[in-house]
């Protein structure tokens, strides 16, 4: 219910943006890039 996840978000600190564009800034990318897994790599099978 909503009742139980409501007003428990948390807004992300502005230097996490940078100012003058709409992009992640090196502290953002740090803090998020330990909550994303990182891209699987397909490699070749080993036949």
């Amino acid at each position: 219910p909503l009742k139980n996840v409501a007003g428990k978000t948390r807004h992300m600190p502005d230097d996490f943006m940078l100012p003058d564009a709409n992009q992640l800034s090196d502290a953002g990318m740090a803090y998020l890039k330990r909550l994303v897994p990182e891209k699987y790599k397909v490699g070749k099978p080993f036949v």
